[in-house]
């Protein structure tokens, strides 16, 4: 088994999952404080689209 292969997908795979769970992470703290005060979530809201 050659190690270079499996060296050069590991990253290709990390990124896109580490990103996933930044945004997933970044959505739960914005539905948080979306219960707290609903217009700086208003303003998160357009700010992510």
């Amino acid at each position: 088994m050659k190690p270079t292969p499996s060296h050069r997908t590991a990253p290709r795979i990390a990124a896109p999952l580490v990103a996933a769970l930044s945004a997933a992470t970044l959505f739960a703290l914005a539905a948080c404080q979306r219960d707290a005060n609903a217009p700086a979530a208003q303003a998160a809201d357009q700010a992510a689209a």
